[in-house]
């Protein structure tokens, strides 16, 4: 599977693969983009913590609403990427992806993202 991760495929929105409050330990690579829907049942604050090394690529952190509207990024270029969004009840997709091409010669960057529910 693209991204070599047990998550795949999760490459669209539509196929975003349910994951719950903790960490999730998974690769992205220049051709794949990869979601994860978390299902939020009360109002809260939800967390995000997307880590890698800067040295295998750049990765970018987005969120969108249940409606499926972008709401929130996080696009540095640290090794670090974070999000913290109030949220409502309903399912939130998550999507990490590689900034514009840019990972190292095998194609693919390991990273971990911690995920925080009310």
């Amino acid at each position: 599977p693209a991204g070599g991760d047990a998550y795949e495929p999760n490459d669209a929105r539509g196929n975003a693969v349910a994951v719950e409050a903790g960490r999730i330990e998974a690769s992205g690579c220049a051709d794949d983009k990869d979601f994860y829907a978390v299902e939020i049942s009360e109002s809260g604050t939800l967390k995000l913590d997307l880590a890698f090394s800067r040295a295998e690529a750049d990765l970018d952190l987005f969120l969108y609403d249940p409606q499926g509207d972008k709401v929130d990024s996080s696009t540095s270029v640290s090794d670090r990427e974070d999000i913290t969004y109030d949220v409502s009840a309903g399912t939130w997709i998550v999507e990490v992806q590689v900034y514009s091409g840019r990972v190292n010669v095998d194609g693919c960057a390991g990273y971990s993202l911690d995920v925080t529910a009310p």
